[in-house]
């Protein structure tokens, strides 16, 4: 039986490889950078805010948003070669930084930052709970948290998508949309909007 670690290392592995960039391009999550952009359109971000991207991956979306809304974007990534291929990618006068570290305990300050986004990793965290309220410690009073994520109903899941393929499309941790609410409601955040993207995970399974 794998430890909590060695789990964790394995899901890095697998978002590193060949295949899952393949499958979900470079940005690694369904909806590629438009419903980047959407998400931080939603969650009001402005020029000079300090936002933390929860499990970057290679770094496209932090740098996006950092070029789209002029603020300031540091990226937390579990995976060391993804680390290191943002930070390689990223321009020296960009507004995007990256560090490693788990987004179960976060390496960032309390009350540091305006705003946090996690696009399509949260279904992945081995303790949920404990992600929510490390975002929520890491806000300042009245910072937003953007939660983009796959969905699954209940028995739902096909099983073609119950192993390695499943977990790169989110899936196979994923909860349901209410499951999501719940998670955040119960981690002390008030959640004021919720969007529909299926059409993006459709692209995704086509």
């Amino acid at each position: 039986m794998q430890s909590e670690a060695e789990a964790k290392a394995c899901c890095a592995d697998l978002y590193q490889s060949d295949i899952a960039k393949l499958i979900m391009g470079d940005t690694l999550h369904p909806g590629g950078l438009g419903l980047t952009n959407r998400l931080g359109r939603l969650i009001g971000l402005r020029p000079g805010n300090l936002v933390a991207d929860l499990a970057s991956a290679r770094g496209e979306s932090a740098q996006a948003l950092g070029r789209v809304f002029r603020c300031r974007v540091l990226g937390v990534e579990f995976g060391a070669e993804a680390v290191r291929h943002a930070h390689d990618a990223a321009p020296e006068s960009g507004r995007a930084h990256f560090v490693r570290g788990d987004a179960e305990n976060l390496p960032l300050r309390t009350e540091a930052f305006d705003a946090a986004v996690c696009e399509c990793s949260m279904s992945l965290f081995m303790n949920k709970a404990q992600a929510v309220a490390e975002t929520a410690r890491l806000l300042k009073p009245g910072g937003r948290f953007g939660l983009s994520d796959v969905t699954i109903e209940p028995g739902a899941l096909p099983a073609e998508l119950e192993g390695d393929l499943g977990q790169v499309l989110c899936m196979t941790s994923a909860l349901t949309t209410d499951g999501y609410v719940d998670l955040l409601e119960e981690g002390g955040f008030t959640v004021t909007e919720r969007l529909d993207a299926l059409a993006e995970i459709i692209k995704i399974l086509d």
